[in-house]
């Protein structure tokens, strides 16, 4: 069954934010592969993992035609119009949110490939925007949007959600109400990253 969705617009851009399905797995990849660097990057392999295993937790951004007669409200006073060839390339995916269950209240690095259904805290792992698109508020209103979508079909499982981010994005995160904890213990990649917490959520 085809989880709900939602019209947000951002920016200028319009999109929608719903549930990542396995054709997607490709796109969705190309996106992590362009928003991190290697060594922080997840596989495909992973990525595949955390589909098959967490998709309630891994919703997409896809850009959808401008329909004159539906109103989606924006701060923004201009509205881009994706052409048939925004549409067409890589499905239209702009940008996505993944996360896993963990019973633990503090991130590890184990949490970042596993996921136990039977978590109450919520590991965001991924929060990617392609290139062309970031810098509109995109990534700020797919985690809204996310967490909405969590607060309102995963409760009352899920208490708290973690992540860990590099010092430029913890403003964003905190316009979510998130709380930066301190450093992580968690090595991934070669900059450090601070763990930052919505609890509850």
């Amino acid at each position: 069954v085809e989880m709900e969705s939602a019209k947000v617009c951002s920016g200028g851009v319009e999109f929608v934010c719903k549930a990542a399905r396995l054709e997607h797995l490709t796109p969705i990849f190309s996106v992590e592969a362009e928003s991190y660097i290697p060594e922080e990057a997840a596989t495909l392999e992973w990525l595949d993992y955390r589909l098959r295993n967490a998709a309630p937790f891994m919703r997409i951004a896809q850009l959808v035609p401008v329909d004159e007669h539906q109103h989606t409200t924006d701060t923004h006073n201009t509205q881009h119009t994706p052409t048939s060839e925004e549409l067409k390339e890589n499905d239209g995916i702009i940008g996505f949110v993944c996360g896993t269950l963990t019973k633990g209240a503090k991130l590890k690095h184990e949490d970042m490939y596993n996921h136990d259904p039977t978590g109450e805290t919520l590991c965001i792992h991924s929060v990617a925007v392609r290139e062309k698109y970031r810098r509109k508020g995109v990534a700020l209103a797919m985690m809204r949007e996310y967490l909405d979508h969590v607060r309102s079909t995963q409760q009352p499982q899920v208490v708290r959600v973690l992540l860990i981010s590099k010092e430029r994005y913890v403003p964003l995160y905190e316009k979510l109400g998130f709380v930066l904890l301190g450093p992580s213990d968690v090595v991934h990649g070669p900059e450090s990253w601070s763990e930052m917490a919505l609890d509850p959520l």
